[in-house]
């Protein structure tokens, strides 16, 4: 298959988390602001469009990418104009667009039955190093999949500081580092 995730790892203090939490507010935006969303990518009327912000626990996703994402979006006059934004400590909602970005735990078992545009997976190589539920190969390979519904639209941000040189991190970047589709 063909991948189209943007793998970052700039290691520690490098920027990661308000690059990423950058991207998602735009992946966001993208969803919200199109007249149907639903429509836009043939899905069932009304089916919720996701954008997930995931970590090792839920905490660390509402206190990193998460918060930099609402503060953004709450200090945007201007984006605020586009929708009617219901923001929360966990979701931010936008019902009119059945757009929704959401923070989650690692458990690839909660991963599934959502459709994800885009993906923003915080300090991958934090996550468990186990081939279990809460493992990052499992979290990553479960939560990718999740962004095929939206074909080339569908986005997964990987950043983490490589913890060991076989960590999930810098695999992904192996895997694809001569990708012309991944950053």
């Amino acid at each position: 298959p063909q991948y189209k995730e943007s793998d970052l790892a700039c290691g520690m203090r490098g920027g990661k988390t308000a690059i990423v939490s950058m991207a998602m507010v735009f992946e966001y935006f993208c969803t919200f602001t199109l007249d149907s969303p639903s429509d836009y990518y043939g899905l069932l009327g009304k089916q919720p469009i996701f954008h997930t912000v995931v970590a090792t626990t839920t905490d660390t996703a509402e206190d990193g990418i998460f918060y930099n994402v609402t503060n953004m979006i709450e200090n945007s006059e201007w984006l605020q104009t586009w929708g009617d934004l219901a923001i929360r400590s966990d979701m931010i909602k936008c019902d009119a667009k059945d757009a929704h970005m959401r923070v989650m735990g690692s458990w690839a078992t909660s991963a599934v039955g959502r459709s994800n545009r885009a993906i923003a997976m915080d300090e991958l190589d934090m996550f468990e190093d186990t081939s279990g539920k809460r493992g990052a190969e499992q979290m990553y390979s479960r939560l990718r999949k999740s962004t095929d519904t939206f074909g080339m639209d569908g986005h997964v941000f990987a950043l983490s500081s490589p913890k060991k040189s076989d960590g999930m991190i810098l695999t992904l970047y192996e895997r694809n580092k001569n990708d012309p589709l991944v950053l």
